[in-house]
């Protein structure tokens, strides 16, 4: 769609809205699931627009990725929908989205990548952003299952559990480019963008912060709601990793408010095949149960100790936490690892 009021830079481009699915931790197993790209199958039609000038940029310039503001419109229901029923973008209503694209260089340059290369390397990171709620999702079904069969007077009855979740997500594919007014650049035709749920307004913009990086498992030192949400995210790790029976878990926590976008998938060096970016540290993986510190989530929802730790106790880790016991009482529950004989190296679960 052609508008001769776009300056150079912003575009508003009509074309197809490719959702991320979202899928149980169980059936992306079995599946060794990938987002499979097929336009005609589960494409809808949509229109964006998008600032892609320099300054408009949100926030740093990323290793791989950029970031641009823009806003969606849906003109037809997704042929895939989410679980939870709610439509992250309207159908003939205006979203504000965030609009990432691939780059290769110094970003000063604009350098891109090739568009099967781009469309293929933000697949990835869609890929991501769903194993990412889905083992996310694993965690919160072990809480449920503690809580479920924990007393009264245990922490775990006690202690408020922070809602966190990532950012609903799709690709966007143009299928009808206006004309360039930058002459010298090539058609937009086919281009593939990342849209995500943007976290924060252009009126209210997050103040986005990297709860955990991907080569270390300990939380940044957060005060407020942003602590507890740190201290909650590596206990979400350390779940991951307990459920899975140590082959997989969620790193590089980044976001604002309970909303969390571009995490890395990291898995055990042992697990074959090739799943997830280059983010998947084998190093930091390895370190994990030497580096993860429990502290009152991972105590007072019963998770094991990791072997490499000191036995540790809950009124340990209770000194430090500004929650108020009424009765301090042992785990009596402790969450099951998986089969320890197992000798399958793909990765598996007690269930999502």
């Amino acid at each position: 769609m052609s508008d001769p009021k776009m300056p150079a830079g912003r575009y508003r481009e009509m074309g197809l809205f490719l959702p991320a699915p979202t899928i149980g931790f169980s059936s992306l197993v079995k599946q060794q699931f990938r987002i499979e790209v097929d336009w005609l199958q589960y494409g809808c039609m949509a229109e964006l627009r998008v600032d892609e000038r320099l300054e408009s940029m949100l926030g740093q310039e990323g290793t791989f990725k950029s970031a641009h503001p823009g806003s969606m419109v849906l003109y037809q229901l997704p042929h895939r929908v989410y679980d939870d029923g709610v439509l992250p973008f309207g159908v003939n209503v205006a979203t504000e989205v965030a609009v990432k694209r691939w780059r290769t260089g110094d970003p000063a340059k604009g350098v891109r990548v090739g568009k099967a290369k781009e469309e293929q390397e933000l697949a990835g990171e869609l890929t991501n952003l769903i194993w990412g709620q889905a083992l996310l999702s694993l965690a919160y079904s072990l809480i449920d299952d503690f809580k479920a069969s924990a007393t009264p007077n245990q922490l775990a009855g006690l202690l408020p559990i922070p809602t966190v979740r990532f950012v609903k997500s799709g690709l966007f594919r143009v299928t009808q480019a206006q004309p360039s007014k930058e002459k010298s650049k090539p058609s937009r035709q086919h281009q593939t963008y990342l849209i995500e749920e943007r976290i924060g307004t252009a009126e209210a913009p997050a103040h986005f912060v990297k709860y955990i990086h991907n080569s270390s498992p300990s939380p940044r030192c957060l005060l407020g709601a942003e602590g507890d949400i740190s201290e909650f995210l590596s206990f979400t790790q350390h779940a991951q990793f307990q459920k899975t029976n140590g082959l997989v878990y969620v790193s590089d926590y980044q976001g604002a408010a309970g909303l969390l976008t571009d995490p890395q998938i990291m898995t055990n060096p042992d697990v074959e095949g090739v799943l997830f970016g280059g983010g998947n540290a084998a190093n930091a993986f390895s370190s994990f149960a030497a580096q993860h510190v429990c502290q009152k989530y991972c105590l007072a929802l019963g998770l094991t100790m990791l072997p490499q730790q000191p036995a540790a106790t809950e009124s340990d880790h209770l000194q430090q936490s500004p929650f108020i016991v009424l009765q301090n009482q042992p785990q009596d529950h402790p969450v099951q690892d998986l089969d320890q004989h197992s000798t399958n190296k793909s990765i598996v679960s007690q269930g999502a």
